[in-house]
Parts: C-alpha cells; structure tokens; sequence
C-alpha cells in the first residue's frame, strides 16, 4: 500500500499482477496474443525487407541493362565506321588498279 500511495499509477499494475495469480490462464493468453502481434510484425518487416532488396536488385539491374544498351550502340557505330572504311579502302585500291 506505501508505493501505491508513494506512486499511484502502480495501482493498476499490482491490480493486475493480483488477477494473473488468481487466472494465470489470462497472464498466459496475453503473452500469447503478444507473442501474436510480434510475429506478425516481424513477418511484415522481413516482407518489406524483402521488398525493398528486390526493388533495389531491379535498380542495379536495369542501370546494367542500359549500360549494355549502350555499349551495344557504341559497337554498332563502330561496326558502321569499321564498313564504311573497309568501303573506302576497296575504292582507293580499287582506283589503283
């Protein structure tokens, strides 16, 4: 009663406390129901751990693929000027003749 009156908020604690060892069944479906919600949240959290990894992977992904775009246009326009060259050449020689 001392630290009650010293500190009144612990009035419902010990009310509590008093319940649980009259029900113990109570105390034990609380836990239950908070082990519930705990896992539940922690599901969600690896979900959106999952979730953003993946959206992150994508990001990654999709620079590499337009680096390799480009990579391929560069060697395209190089093909192009490799032709064209090779096309000059056979002119050139070909007026040597």
């Amino acid at each position: 009663m001392s630290v009650i009156e010293a500190y009144p908020y612990f009035k419902e604690l010990y009310s509590d406390m008093i319940k649980f060892q009259r029900k113990p069944k109570e105390l034990v479906n609380m836990f239950s129901e908070a082990l519930e919600i705990m896992d539940r949240n922690t599901v969600k959290y690896m979900i959106e751990d999952r979730d953003e990894k993946i959206r992150q992977l994508t990001s990654e992904n999709n620079q590499l693929v337009d680096k390799l775009q480009q990579q391929d246009d560069r060697l395209q326009q190089q093909t192009r000027l490799i032709d064209e060259l090779m096309k000059r050449l056979d002119n050139i020689e070909a007026k040597d003749r």
